[in-house]
């Protein structure tokens, strides 16, 4: 199969919309595609394999043992393997199969990885195969059509749709986190990230948050910065607004019990950042929601 060689940048925004329920969907999913493809094979001896960017690979058909950093696991039809980036990785076959594999990179607002957030193991054994491989033969599809106007949505939609049926495999099967021999040095940040999302009514310091991987508050800032772009505090504050944004959207708690909720202090501090960081009041923010959820017919 021929590549166009580009770096494909899917961006994947669900923002408000008006449907039965109040609940609205607020997430931002990055997705960079850099190859599609389903291979066949006779035997496979992929030894020592490293990749700069995160490699799914459904097996659609056959038995592979893939080993890792000295862990070894067998990845059988209906299994996806899941390569983390800059790790390198051997698989194994001596029997024909067939895989549906891809190359890419996937990030969360605001800027988190996907799976740095979500530790799945190596293996993930699908709740429904077929129709994640439906999903991928739709990929794949819309990954050759070079030529079409569509070609970024429609790639993107149905890599979200993968991403998912990843995530609510892993869920189903109880959320086993991913060996720590396998963490790559972004993924301490996982844990504080946790922490972050746990705590985010709470008043946290930047020493508070620091301690958490017992360092400098300075040297976390950089490192963490340079993975990130943006401090740990920065992204708490996103964080809080982001939490803000959800509870206007879907309730109609008072500003001041928002406030709380996000770790924003009072509804003044609540307006004020809020305002800044929107270009809204959150009066302003939630009348524009309401609008929106009215419907189409009302």
């Amino acid at each position: 199969m021929k590549n166009d060689g580009k770096r494909r940048v899917l961006n994947m925004a669900e923002r408000p919309t008006a449907h039965a329920g109040t609940n609205s969907v607020h997430q931002q999913l990055q997705i960079s595609l850099y190859h599609v493809e389903q291979t066949s094979y006779q035997r496979i001896r992929i030894m020592d394999l490293q990749k700069p960017h995160w490699i799914i690979s459904h097996v659609l058909s056959g038995e592979v043992v893939t080993i890792t950093r000295d862990e070894t696991y067998a990845a059988k039809s209906g299994d996806v393997m899941i390569h983390p980036p800059h790790i390198a990785f051997s698989e194994i076959a001596d029997q024909c199969g067939t895989h549906q594999w891809l190359a890419f990179d996937a990030s969360l607002s605001p800027g988190i990885e996907l799976f740095r957030l979500y530790q799945t193991p190596l293996v993930v054994t699908l709740s429904d195969p077929a129709l994640y491989s439906q999903t991928f033969s739709r990929l794949l599809q819309c990954w050759q059509e070079l030529s079409s106007p569509l070609r970024d949505m429609s790639c993107s939609a149905a890599m979200a749709q993968l991403m998912a049926f990843i995530l609510e495999s892993w869920r189903n099967a109880g959320s086993v986190p991913r060996s720590s021999a396998l963490a790559a040095t972004d993924d301490r940040f996982a844990a504080l990230i946790h922490y972050l999302n746990d705590n985010i009514h709470h008043k946290i310091t930047r020493r508070d948050i620091a301690e958490t991987l017992h360092l400098n508050p300075g040297y976390l800032d950089r490192v963490f910065f340079a993975s990130y772009g943006k401090t740990p505090m920065q992204m708490l504050r996103e964080m809080r607004l982001a939490k803000a944004r959800k509870l206007l959207e879907t309730s109609d708690e008072p500003l001041s019990s928002i406030a709380v909720s996000c770790g924003l202090g009072d509804a003044a501090y609540l307006s004020r950042t809020f305002l800044r960081q929107t270009g809204m009041t959150p009066g302003q923010y939630r009348q524009k929601s309401h609008r929106i959820k009215e419907g189409y017919v009302t």
